[in-house]
């Protein structure tokens, strides 16, 4: 491949995306370093093979890109040495109408982003800061999902871990503390939903009416 921007120079997509070419075996002649809409202009006069850009879609500049522009994705394989680092994705016409058509799919892969914080000692004032720092985070998290936030926001699994690394301590009282409290939501909803349902005859009617309660609990939230 000729010449190929990878957006601005310090930015993730500059650090990490050259390597993901030369794992693919895409050979860059020219790498340049320079904002999305000015790479845009620049693939329109021909200056440019291709953009990169390592971010949270929908990216403002792609999302302005006009249909009849003649631009359009490239689907990025997930597979081989990739499996290692990156998780697999995709985007879709709700993410850029003007360049995914309804039914189509662009696969691509994407980069996780973690949140990390130094293991303070318990019962030192840092440790009581970044406790309380989780408690707010966490308990108003759901607000960062509501718009006009960024959709990324609704992508983030506060739960999730990462291998050969342990969760700030304070932050793993929190999540059993908020399981504790859903398990006992579902118990106190189970009851409420068996209540309106009559006794149980078989395992089969059991099993019947766990999946309807599943149904019932995700229509009352």
């Amino acid at each position: 491949m000729g010449k190929v921007n990878f957006n601005n120079k310090g930015s993730a997509t500059a650090q990490f995306v050259p390597q993901i070419f030369k794992t693919l075996g895409v050979n860059v002649q020219q790498e340049l370093f320079m904002p999305q809409g000015d790479a845009l202009e620049k693939l329109r006069t021909g200056e440019l093979d291709a953009t990169i850009c390592s971010c949270p879609a929908p990216v403002p500049a792609f999302a302005n890109v006009k249909p009849e522009s003649g631009l359009r994705f490239v689907t990025v394989p997930y597979e081989g040495a990739l499996q290692a680092t990156y998780l697999p994705a995709s985007m879709r016409h709700e993410d850029y109408p003007a360049l995914i058509g309804k039914e189509e799919v662009v696969d691509t892969i994407a980069a996780a982003t973690v949140l990390i914080s130094f293991n303070w000692p318990k019962d030192t004032a840092r440790y009581r800061r970044t406790a309380k720092f989780v408690d707010a985070f966490f308990s108003k998290f759901s607000e960062f999902q509501k718009a006009p936030r960024h959709p990324s926001w609704k992508t983030v699994n506060l739960a999730a871990t990462i291998p050969g690394w342990t969760r700030f301590a304070a932050t793993e009282e929190w999540l059993r503390n908020w399981r504790s409290g859903q398990a006992k939501g579902q118990e106190a909803d189970f009851k409420q939903f068996m209540s309106e349902r009559p006794a149980i005859q078989s395992t089969e009617q059991t099993e019947q009416l766990f999946r309807q309660y599943l149904i019932w609990r995700s229509k009352q939230k």
